[in-house]
C-alpha cells in the first residue's frame, strides 16, 4: 500500500465521528496540506524494506498535524508488512526514566533471548522482568540496537515516537546512540515532535509543518462541514487568522459554526472561543463533559504510563467505567479497557480541569495501587497526592536507587535531589545530598553540582561527607577548569587529612591531573609524590593509584630516567582489578607503559580494558582506551589496528558526548592519516582539534595535531613546511616543560625537518637538545632517533654508517618499531648509495620498502622507489613491493569489523564488540570480500595473517 493523500490523518474533534483507529480506518477522508511529508514518509518506508535503515524527523507546533502523520505512517507501513511499535512521550512523566523506551522494548520481549546474557539482562530490566545490575547507559543503548535489529531479521520494523519533546533523559540518550548506529537494517524510525533533546537532534532529514494555506483549509473545512457549502474569503481568512493555519484547531472549531456566520449574516465571535494555540479550545470541549466524565478522564489523564491501572483506580473512586462514554462519544479517548487519549493536547485539558482535591486524590490512589516494581511512579504519585515529606522522601529514595540500577546514575539524579529537599533529619539529608551531587556529576551536569556541593560544605555536615564532598569539589574544579581552585585544594586537603587521609590522598591526585592538564608538569609530579606520601594510610587500591599518577607524572615532567617504571609497580591483571572499581586508572598505566616502551604490557592491558569494556558495554570509557591502543598499534606498526581504533575512538567520542576526547581523537587520527598520505583526512582532523583547544589547557591535544601536520609534510618531501609545524608543536613542548620524548615524538621529525630544508644551524640546536632528552629519558627509541639524525645532519662523515647500524640495533629489528627501522634503513640505504655501495643500498632499500609496502605509509614508499631507482633497482614493480597494503582500500568500519572477523569472531559477537546490528556487521563484511577478491571467512583469516607477518 502507498501512502496517499486520499487517506485519513488528521483526529477528530467533539461533535465527530470517534477517533480513527486500527478498527475505525476512514480511508475516504483527507490530509492536507502534507504532501511533501507524505513523500518523504512513502521513501522512508521504501528504503527500510531493502533493509537501509531510515531516520525521519518531522517537527511543528501542537496540532500541526504530527501526531495525524504518525498515524499515517502506522497503517501504511501494517499494510505494507511492517511491524509497527509505538511510544508517546507525555509531559509529566519526562521525569519517569524509561518511560518511552519501555514502550518500545516492551513489545519486543521475544527477541530478548537472543541477545548475550548480559543485555538480555538489561533488557529485561528496563521493562521491569528482572531486576538488572545498574547499566551503563549506553550498554542499555547496545541493548536496545540489538533488540530492534532481531525484530528487524523477523519483520521490517516501523518505530513511531510522538510527541519527543517531552521523552526522559535515558529514553533519549539511549535512542539517539543506537538510532545513529542503524545501517542496513529494516527499521524506519519516524520521530515527531515540537523540538528535540540534543540526543534526538541528530544527522538525519528533518521536516518542519508549516501552517495550512487557504486553498488546503478551505478544503478540510469543506469535508467537516459540508453542509455549510463553500466559506467566503473573509471567513477563511478570518479563521486562518485566529487558528494561525493550525489543522486541528480548525476541525475543532468548524462544528461550532453556524450557518448564518458563514454566509456572512452575522460576524464570527469576537474575540475567538480559541486561549493560547487552542488551550481554551481544548478547555472548552472537556468543561462541556458532565462532571463525572470529567473526574473518570482526570484518572485517565493522571495514570499516564500505567493504563492498566485505569479500571482499578475507577473502582477505588467509586466512579463508573460508563463515565467515560461521553468523552469516547466526543472523540477524546479510544475505545477497550484501556483507554487513550487522540491527542496530547487533550489529555493536558483533561488534567487542567480538575479541582486540587480531585487530582490529590487520584494521586493518591495511584501510588496506592502501582505494584512494588515501579517505586518511581509510586514516589512521584505520593509526592503528587500530598503524602507527608517523611513518606515521600524514603519513597524518593528507593526510586532513586531502583533508577541507577536500571537507567544508570543519570537518571536517578533528579529523583535523588527530590527525596534530600524532601528530608529535614540532618544526616540522612545530607548523604542523600552528596548522593544527589555525584549522579550530577556523573551527568556532567557540573552546575548542578556544583549548587549541591557548595550547599553541603556551607553547613556542618559529618566528616565523612565532608570528606566525599570535597573530593568532589575538586574534581568539579578540574572538570570545568576552574584554577584559581587550585589554591583552594591544599587548604581543603590539610582539613581533611587528619581524619581522612585516604580522601586527602585522592584530593592531592585530583590537584595533580589539574595541574598536568594546564602544563605545569613539575608541579603535577611534586603533587603526585606527596599522594604517594599520604597513600601509606589509605586502602591498597587507592596507594595504588596514586603509585600510577607519580609514575604517569614523572614522565612528563622528569622523564623515564628518574622514573618508576609501570611494569614494577603493577600487574595487567591489578589494573584490571582496579579499573572496575576505579574507572579513572583506566588509560594512564597503558599510556605510561606506551611511553616507556614496554610495548607488550601496554598492549596487552589496552587490550584487556577494551575487551572487558566491550563486554559490558561500557562505552563510555572506550574512547580513551581506544585512542591509547590508536598509538601502542602504531608505534608497533599494526596499522590496520591502529587506523580502526582511531576511528572508533572518534566517533564513540563523538556520539557520547566527551568533547575534551573529541580534541585528542582528532589529533590521533590526525596522526594515523598522516602516516599514510591521507592529506585531506589529516589537515581536517588537525586543525580541528587545534581549533577547538586554543588555550593553554588544550596544549597537549595541539601538540599531537601539529605533530601530525609536520609528520604529512615531512613524508611528501615538504620539508620547509613541516619544519613550520614541528617548531610549534616544540615551542608548546618546552612551554609545558614536557621532557619524555616519547609522549609526543617531536624532536627527531623536527631535526630532519631542518636538515632537509638546509637548516642546519637549528638542526645542529635540536639535536643537541634530542641528546639531552636521551640522557633524561633513557628512550631507546629517542637514542636510535639521534643515530638517525646524526647521520643525517653528517652523511659523509667516517662514521655516518656506524651511527645507522647502531640506529638499526637500537630499534631491536623491523617487527618491533617496523616504522622507525624501515625510516633507517632509508637513510642507510641512501648513505651508501652516495658512497657507490649500491649492491647494499638496493637491499636495505628493498627492506624499507616492504616495510612501507605493509604499512600503507605511501608517501614514504614514493620516496624509497625513487632511490632505489637511482641505485639501480629497476624492479620495484615486479617484486610487487610498491603495492599498496590492502587495509588501506578498507573505510575504517570495514576494517574493524574485518579484523574482529578475521580473529574469529562470529558476525553477532562482532556486532556485539563495534556496538552494530549483525546484520551492518553482514553488510561491512561482503562489501570487504568483494574490495578484497575473497569469498570466505578463511580466506580474511589467512589475508590478515599474511599481513602481520609479511617481513
Amino acid at each position: 500500500m502507498t501512502l496517499t493523500r486520499d487517506t485519513w490523518c488528521e483526529p477528530y474533534s467533539a461533535g465527530m465521528p470517534g477517533p480513527v483507529l486500527d478498527s475505525e480506518f476512514r480511508p475516504d477522508t483527507t490530509l492536507f496540506g502534507r504532501d511533501a511529508a507524505i513523500d518523504a514518509i512513502n521513501a522512508q518506508l521504501r528504503e527500510a524494506a531493502k533493509s537501509h535503515a531510515e531516520i525521519l524527523a518531522v517537527d511543528g507546533e501542537a496540532g500541526i498535524g504530527k501526531t495525524a502523520l504518525c498515524e499515517h505512517a502506522a497503517r501504511v507501513a501494517e499494510a505494507d508488512g511492517f511491524r509497527v511499535l509505538r511510544a508517546v512521550a507525555v509531559q509529566g512523566e519526562s521525569g519517569f526514566q524509561l518511560a518511552v523506551l519501555s514502550q518500545i522494548l516492551r513489545p519486543l520481549r521475544e527477541v530478548f533471548g537472543e541477545l548475550p546474557p548480559r543485555l538480555r539482562a538489561i533488557a529485561r530490566g528496563a521493562v521491569g522482568l528482572d531486576d538488572a545490575a545498574s547499566p551503563d547507559v549506553h550498554a542499555l543503548a547496545v541493548a536496545t540496537l540489538g533488540c530492534l535489529a532481531a525484530a528487524a531479521e523477523r519483520q521490517s520494523l516501523l518505530v513511531v515516537i510522538d510527541d519527543a519533546q517531552w521523552i526522559d533523559l535515558t529514553s533519549g540518550a539511549v535512542l539517539g546512540f543506537a538510532l545513529r548506529r542503524l545501517y542496513a537494517d529494516s527499521v524506519a524510525i519516524l520521530l515527531a515532535g515540537r523540538s528535540y533533546p540534543r540526543a534526538l537532534d541528530g544527522p538525519w532529514p528533518r521536516l518542519h509543518l508549516t501552517p495550512l494555506q487557504a486553498s488546503d483549509a478551505s478544503r478540510l473545512l469543506a469535508e467537516v462541514r459540508p453542509d455549510l457549502g463553500p466559506f467566503p474569503p473573509s471567513v477563511l481568512a478570518d479563521l486562518l487568522a485566529a487558528t494561525a493555519g493550525n489543522p486541528l484547531l480548525l476541525r475543532e472549531l468548524a462544528p461550532r459554526l453556524d450557518a448564518s456566520t458563514v454566509r456572512g449574516a452575522a460576524q464570527l465571535p469576537d474575540p475567538l472561543p480559541l486561549g493560547e494555540k487552542g488551550r481554551a479550545s481544548f478547555g472548552a470541549v472537556i468543561a462541556a463533559l458532565p462532571l463525572p466524565t470529567r473526574r473518570a478522564l482526570g484518572v485517565v489523564a493522571l495514570s499516564g504510563g500505567q493504563p492498566q491501572l485505569i479500571g482499578p483506580v475507577l473502582a477505588r473512586m467509586r466512579f463508573a467505567t460508563t463515565d467515560l462514554t461521553p468523552a469516547r462519544d466526543a472523540g477524546l479517548i479510544t475505545s477497550g479497557p484501556q483507554p487513550a487519549f487522540t491527542h496530547p493536547l487533550r489529555r493536558a485539558a483533561a488534567a487542567d480541569a480538575l479541582s486540587e482535591a480531585t487530582r490529590r486524590s487520584i494521586h493518591s490512589v495511584l501510588a496506592e495501587l502501582t505494584p512494588e516494581s515501579n517505586p518511581e511512579r509510586r514516589a512521584w504519585h505520593l509526592d503528587a497526592g500530598g503524602a507527608t515529606a517523611v513518606v515521600v522522601a524514603e519513597a524518593m529514595e528507593e526510586a532513586a536507587q531502583d533508577i541507577a540500577r536500571h537507567a544508570g546514575q543519570a537518571a536517578a539524579a533528579a529523583v535523588w535531589e527530590r527525596s534530600a529537599e524532601l528530608t529535614s533529619e540532618p544526616v540522612l539529608r545530607e548523604r542523600r545530598m552528596l548522593r544527589a551531587a555525584t549522579a550530577r556529576t556523573l551527568t556532567a551536569d557540573y552546575a548542578s553540582a556544583e549548587r549541591l556541593v557548595t550547599e553541603l560544605l556551607d553547613h556542618p555536615i559529618s566528616r565523612a561527607v565532608e570528606a566525599e564532598a570535597t573530593v568532589l569539589r575538586c574534581q568539579l574544579a578540574m572538570w570545568t577548569r576552574k584554577t584559581d581552585a587550585f589554591a583552594d585544594m591544599k587548604v581543603w586537603r590539610d582539613r581533611i587529612e587528619p581524619f581522612d587521609p585516604s580522601a586527602a590522598c585522592r584530593i592531592t591526585i585530583v590537584a595533580a591531573a589539574m595541574q598536568q592538564n594546564h602544563g605545569a608538569l613539575e608541579m603535577a609530579h611534586a603533587l603526585s609524590a606527596d599522594a604517594r606520601r599520604l597513600s601509606a594510610r589509605a586502602p591498597a587500591g587507592i596507594a595504588k593509584i596514586a603509585a600510577m599518577s607519580a609514575v604517569y607524572t614523572g614522565l612528563l615532567a622528569r622523564g623515564a630516567a628518574a622514573t618508576d617504571r609501570i611494569t614494577d609497580l603493577v600487574s595487567v591483571e591489578e589494573v584490571v582489578a582496579l579499573s572496575a572499581a576505579h574507572p579513572g586508572v583506566f588509560a594512564s598505566p597503558a599510556h605510561a607503559a606506551q611511553w616507556q616502551e614496554s610495548f607488550d604490557f601496554a598492549q596487552r592491558l589496552s587490550d584487556r580494558l577494551i575487551a572487558d569494556a566491550r563486554a559490558g558495554q561500557a562505552i563510555g570509557v572506550l574512547p580513551e582506551m581506544l585512542l591509547v591502543q590508536a598509538e601502542i598499534s602504531w608505534w608497533t606498526g599494526d596499522w590496520p589496528r591502529a587506523r580502526a581504533a582511531a576511528a572508533e575512538g572518534l566517533t564513540l567520542a563523538e556520539q557520547t558526548g566527551q568533547l575534551g576526547m573529541v580534541g585528542f581523537a582528532r589529533a590521533v587520527d590526525a596522526a594515523m592519516s598522516a602516516s599514510v598520505g591521507r592529506r585531506a583526512d589529516c589537515e581536517a582532523n588537525a586543525y580541528a582539534a587545534i581549533t577547538a583547544f586554543a588555550d593553554r589547557a588544550g596544549s597537549p591535544v595541539r601538540q599531537y595535531a601539529l605533530r601530525a601536520l609536520g609528520l604529512l609534510e615531512l613524508g611528501d618531501g615538504n620539508a620547509a613546511a613541516a619544519a613550520d609545524h614541528l617548531e610549534s608543536a616544540y615551542e608548546l613542548a618546552l612551554n609545558d616543560g614536557l621532557m619524555q620524548p616519547t609522549v609526543v615524538p617531536i624532536l627527531g621529525d623536527l631535526a630532519e625537518a631542518h636538515i632537509r630544508a638546509g637548516n642546519l644551524d637549528r638542526a645542529a640546536q635540536i639535536i643537541r637538545e634530542l641528546g639531552n632528552a636521551v640522557e633524561r629519558s633513557g628512550s631507546r627509541w629517542a637514542a636510535a632517533v639521534l643515530q638517525r639524525c646524526r647521520a643525517l645532519f653528517a652523511p659523509d662523515a667516517a662514521d655516518a654508517e656506524d651511527q645507522l647500524l647502531a640506529s638499526l640495533d637500537l630499534l631491536a629489528g623491523p617487527t618491533l618499531l617496523p616504522f622507525e627501522y624501515a625510516r633507517t634503513q632509508l637513510v642507510l640505504g641512501q648513505v651508501l648509495r652516495r658512497r657507490r655501495r649500491n649492491t647494499e643500498a638496493r637491499a636495505l632499500l628493498r627492506g624499507a620498502a616492504i616495510t612501507f609496502r605493509r604499512l600503507g605509509a605511501t608517501a614514504w614508499l614514493a620516496t624509497v622507489d625513487s632511490e632505489r631507482r637511482a641505485a639501480g633497482d629497476r624492479n620495484t614493480a615486479r617484486s610487487g613491493d610498491g603495492s599498496p597494503a590492502f587495509a588501506a582500500l578498507l573505510t575504517p568500519q570495514q576494517l574493524q569489523v574485518c579484523l574482529l572477523v578475521a580473529a574469529g569472531a562470529t558476525n553477532r559477537e562482532a556486532a556485539t564488540a563495534l556496538f552494530l546490528s549483525p546484520k551492518t556487521v553482514d553488510y561491512h563484511l561482503r562489501r570487504s570480500f568483494t574490495i578484497l577478491g575473497i569469498r570466505s571467512r578463511v580466506a580474511l583469516a589467512r589475508l590478515f595473517a599474511q599481513e602481520s607477518t609479511s617481513e
